[in-house]
Parts: C-alpha cells; sequence; structure tokens
C-alpha cells in the first residue's frame, strides 16, 4: 500500500528529489526516541532495508517523469491539417443566382429604395441610423456603383468594429455562468474584440485566442469567455465551457447530452465529456481582494496533464476517466493521455476552427445570414448538426466552404451578402409569396439594445458625448456609465442575439418608457434641441416635417403621412407643441425600433 501511495504522488508530478527528501523524513524520524523509550535510547533501523526502500523509490519516481516527458513529448506530436488559403472566386451576382434557383419559382420582393436600404445597412453594420445629410447626399447621387461604395466605406469605418464587438459580447454574456460580471470584465472583452474585427483579423484567429487564451481579464479581453463560466471551485467548469464553445462556433448543442444522450441528436454522454476533458485544469485565479480597484481574474492553462471523469451513473460519488476527443470527427481516436492543460484547449481550438470542420464556417456564415437577411439556413441560429436540414442547402454550402477556403476573411462575408440583391430586397407581408418564401424578402427584425440607444440618440441627441465606440484596451478601457441612460436603455431592451426574432417581443415596461419616459419629453422639448433646431431651420411646415422624418426615421414621409400631419399641426395651432407630438408618434411607431 506504501509503494501505490508514492507512486500515487509521482503520477502527481512529485519528482525524484521530493521523494527523496520525504524518505530521509521518514527515516529520521524513525530515529528519534519513540514514546516510552528511556532517555538517550535509540531503535536502530535496518539500515540496508531502508536504503534498498529509498533506491526503489527514486526508480519508481524516476520512472513516473520519463513516462510523463514520453506521454507530452507523444501529445505534441498529435497533427493536425495546416492552414491553406485560396482567394474565393464566388460573387455576389453567382451568390444570388442560387439563391432565386432557391426560391423554386417564387418571384422574389423588388429590391428596395435608396432611404430604405441606407438605413437597414447603417443600422446592420454601424448600429445607428444616417443622419439626414446623408440620406439626402446618397439620393442626390445618380452613380450606379453607389451602393456598393457605401458598403465598403461602412465595413473599413471602426464603428463597424464596435458593433460586431457588441454583439459578439452578447452571445457570451447572455449565456454567462459565472455570476460576478466585474471578474469577466465584459468592457474589456468587448474592447478586445472591437480591435480584432477592426483589424479584420480571421475569424478562425479570433475563435482560437477565446477558447485557448489565458491572462489577467483587466489586459486579455479574449479571456473573458473563460471566465464567464467559473465554476465554484476557482476552475473554469469544462463541462459549461465546452457546451458553450460547441454553441456559439460550431452551432451544435452537445450541451443537452451532459447528463445523458441527446434526446434528439445523436450525440451520446460519453462524447459531450470527451469533448469536455479538453477543457480540463483551466484554472480562474482571483487576483487582489474585493475591496481593491485592480480586484480581478487571472485565467491559468497549468502545464500539467490533468484528470477528467464523467459522473458514473450508477453511482454519483465515482467518475469514469475520459480522454479527450472531437465528437465531430467520426475517424477520431481518443488523444494521448499525456496531454497537458495549454495542449488539450490548443488541440480544441485546432479541431473546432479547423478547415477539415464545415460546421464552424457555417454556423458563423448562418448568424451573419441571419442578422443581415432576417431568416437563416437552420432555425434557430445555435441548432445546426449534421441532422438539420438547412433551408438553401446549396447556397450555405457553397458561401460557407468558399469563406472557409478564402481563411475566414470577415469583411469579405459581410461585402459579398450585402451585395446581393437578396439583401437589398424590400421587406414583404407575410400575406405574400415573396413574404412566405425563405430569403424572397429581407424580412424585418427588431433591433437590439444597443442599436435602439443609437437611434434615439440620433434623433434626438439623447447623449451629449454621441454614440458610443468601443476599442481601447487595458486596465482603464472604458465602462459603461453604471445606472447611465445606456445601462438603463441596455437593461430595458436588451436580448440574447441568439434568441429567434419571433420570440422577442415588445414589453409593457418598453412601451411605457417610449410613450412615457421623462428622459425623452425633456430630449423633445429641450430649448435649442434637435426639434427646435429643425423648426428654426424650416419655417415651412411641410419642409421641416420632411426633416424631422428624416432625422426619426431616416426617410421622407409619404404622401398620407404628409397630409395627416399637416392637418394635425393646423388643428393643435402651436406648432412647436404639435411638431412634439409628432416627433413622440414617430418615435412610439413599430418602424421606429425596426430594421426593414
Amino acid at each position: 500500500m506504501a509503494i501505490s501511495r508514492w507512486q500515487a504522488l509521482g503520477l502527481l508530478g512529485l519528482g525524484a528529489t521530493a521523494l527523496s527528501l520525504t524518505i530521509s523524513g521518514r527515516l529520521d524520524a524513525q530515529q528519534r526516541p519513540r514514546p516510552g523509550a528511556s532517555p538517550g535510547g535509540r531503535i536502530a533501523p535496518d539500515r540496508a532495508e531502508a536504503m534498498e526502500i529509498v533506491r526503489a523509490l527514486q526508480d519508481l519516481a524516476g520512472a513516473v517523469e520519463r513516462e510523463q516527458a514520453r506521454l507530452r513529448a507523444q501529445a505534441g506530436q498529435v497533427e493536425r491539417p495546416e492552414k491553406v488559403v485560396t482567394p474565393p472566386s464566388l460573387t455576389a451576382e453567382q451568390l444570388d443566382a442560387m439563391v432565386r434557383s432557391a426560391l423554386g419559382g417564387t418571384e422574389p420582393a423588388p429590391v428596395a429604395d435608396d432611404e430604405t436600404f441606407l438605413r437597414r445597412l447603417w443600422l446592420d453594420l454601424v448600429d445607428a441610423p444616417p443622419t439626414p445629410e446623408q440620406i439626402q447626399a446618397f439620393k442626390a447621387d445618380d452613380d450606379p456603383g453607389k451602393r456598393a461604395r457605401m458598403i465598403d466605406l461602412l465595413l473599413d469605418d471602426d464603428r463597424f468594429a464596435a458593433s460586431r464587438a457588441r454583439y459578439w459580447r452578447d452571445v457570451i454574456r447572455y449565456r454567462a455562468t459565472f455570476e460576478q460580471p466585474r471578474l469577466v470584465n465584459f468592457p474589456q472583452l468587448e474592447s478586445w474584440l472591437a480591435e480584432q474585427f477592426r483589424k479584420n483579423r480571421p475569424w478562425d484567429e479570433i475563435a482560437t485566442d477565446l477558447i485557448a487564451g489565458t491572462g489577467p481579464t483587466t489586459e486579455a479581453g479574449n479571456v473573458s469567455f473563460a471566465a464567464a463560466h467559473l465554476d465554484g471551485r476557482q476552475g473554469v467548469s469544462a463541462p459549461e465551457f465546452a457546451g458553450e464553445v460547441s454553441r456559439i462556433f460550431l452551432g451544435v448543442q452537445i450541451q443537452c447530452a451532459q447528463c445523458h444522450d441527446h434526446p434528439t441528436d445523436p450525440w451520446t454522454r460519453t462524447q459531450f465529456h470527451e469533448f469536455a476533458a479538453f477543457f480540463a485544469g483551466t484554472q480562474g485565479r482571483r487576483v487582489g481582494r474585493p475591496q481593491d480597484p485592480d480586484y480581478h481574474l487571472e485565467i491559468v492553462s497549468p502545464p500539467r496533464v490533468p484528470r477528467y471523469g464523467m459522473p458514473d451513473l450508477d453511482d454519483p460519488s465515482q467518475s469514469i476517466p475520459v480522454a479527450p476527443k472531437f465528437f465531430l470527427d467520426a475517424s477520431a481516436e481518443p488523444l494521448p493521455a499525456g496531454l497537458t492543460v495549454p495542449q488539450r484547449r490548443e488541440l480544441a481550438a485546432s479541431y473546432v476552427t479547423g478547415q477539415d470542420n464545415p460546421w464552424f464556417s457555417r454556423a458563423f456564415v448562418n448568424r451573419v445570414w441571419y442578422d443581415l437577411m432576417g431568416d437563416a439556413f437552420y432555425l434557430p441560429i445555435d441548432d445546426l448538426g449534421p441532422d438539420r436540414d438547412p433551408v438553401a442547402p446549396e447556397v450555405i454550402a457553397t458561401l460557407a466552404d468558399q469563406w472557409q477556403q478564402g481563411g475566414y476573411d470577415i469583411r469579405w462575408l459581410y461585402r459579398t451578402i450585402l451585395n446581393t440583391e437578396a439583401y437589398q430586397r424590400q421587406s414583404a407581408s407575410s400575406a405574400s409569396a415573396s413574404g412566405r418564401t425563405p430569403f424572397a424578402s429581407n424580412c424585418p427584425s427588431r433591433l437590439r439594445a444597443d442599436q435602439i440607444a443609437d437611434a434615439l440618440d440620433r434623433a434626438l441627441g439623447l447623449f451629449p458625448s454621441g454614440p458610443r465606440r468601443a476599442g481601447s484596451s487595458g486596465p482603464q478601457a472604458p465602462r459603461p456609465a453604471r445606472f447611465g441612460p445606456r445601462f438603463f436603455l441596455d437593461q430595458l431592451f436588451g436580448v440574447d442575439p441568439s434568441t429567434p426574432a419571433d420570440e422577442v417581443l415588445g414589453t409593457i415596461p418598453q412601451a411605457l418608457f417610449l410613450m412615457n419616459s421623462p428622459l425623452l419629453e425633456r430630449a423633445i422639448a429641450r430649448p435649442r434641441g434637435t426639434l427646435d433646431r429643425i423648426l428654426a431651420e424650416h419655417p415651412n411646415n411641410p419642409e421641416a416635417l420632411e426633416a424631422v422624418y428624416l432625422q426619426v426615421l431616416a426617410r421622407s414621409p409619404s404622401a398620407e403621412e404628409q397630409r395627416l400631419c399637416l392637418e394635425y399641426l393646423t388643428d393643435v395651432g402651436d406648432r412647436r407643441e404639435g411638431f412634439q407630438d409628432v416627433m413622440w408618434a414617430l418615435i412610439n411607431s413599430a418602424e421606429f425600433i425596426s430594421r426593414r
């Protein structure tokens, strides 16, 4: 039994030197007087036998260390395919042709007018509507290439990077299981993401840093993803983290197989825990004290071989050892037992993002398509997988494969989709064939909280500092003012971006805020505010009405809207009061909080 105990210590990394010191201590103890022995009396040990035990244990420790070194070397020999970048050849026109073929004869909706296109594009790429001046300049431009130019302009704008950073921050934030946001540091995650999108880093590199990153949450924003799933034992919960890696980056809900085989998909409980074993041993260390201003977490991947076990259903107090294995590779074998914590995480990232895995590219393309089109190939957008049948399978297969082979260039993907007629089509009622057929029109969707905040700011000048931007990094990265207007709007209108659009419904508090908020009332009635400026610049009511519509809805009023509004202004008599009411009505319209 003594030998097995020392062997266990050796397997935990206790080396020969430590073992020798431990044995020496035991020998010294044997030579101390036992209780009841006469003063100066000693019990002489069998020195030859004792030294033989020491040598045997030293040999055992050396053998254990050599075995661990062999396993680590073997683990280091796990080979993954190198990334090969082939410039994509797919054009927007070719993508349109595939979409038309998928419509099955349904006549698509016509292309949207300039005002509709411009507002949709600005909201989709920079979260805010265009200014009235930008709308008028765009409408006056008769160059047929102006839409493509505007797409390029906005994709290169830092606000596009900030918008994507907020989106992916929320994808992670809304499913976080560690409920201490100060330690997770989502503002730093947002700043880090903005910098990656600004540089147009390939998506596989961004994902790898999120999956395998280490460092303090005050400096390395990518580690906030792992920190968001810390458990109560100062470690990152391997099952929780594995489930989110699979859902976000693969679109596969394998977490449903954590306690039992998946009820509807082929994933088994063993496959889930084999994937979770990739993330075993990752630690989250608290640095400082809660009362310290720089109190934070540090995510660490110790260079040791972790142990991971799947709970035994027959005896929950016991666990069954599980080696890491990627569940989407049917030919994969369990990986070497000697993989260290950082090796496991890096290999997991390689399996997830590798060009031999089609689901990584499909998951991202499906999300982007849904965000831009209001409809997706797979719904829900984070529930893909081999047993799911997509809408228009040829379209997503071709687009995802081209994007993958091209090295996961994010701006190329956006540019290709945005330049299609499919994206630029009008929205259509579900009563029409084009409104009922996927991708025959652009589906309306409710704005996210950040978009609503920026739309209110554009309409009313709500925030003196102007639209928020992300991107600065380090401990001094700006954080949203606690209980400030933006924080309040995020709490009121915020929703998980992975939630299907038909499940995102307006609430009574949201409606009451838009109808009765003192914040909005003050902004509308503010002396020398946005409305006063419009009325001063346009003494003619029809011109002022045009300016108000452009300011709030980014379009001109229809003939019927103009007639009704001008009649109301005449009835009210007080010009300023009447226009305040018109502005209130536009802000409370469904159009204001939607992208169409």
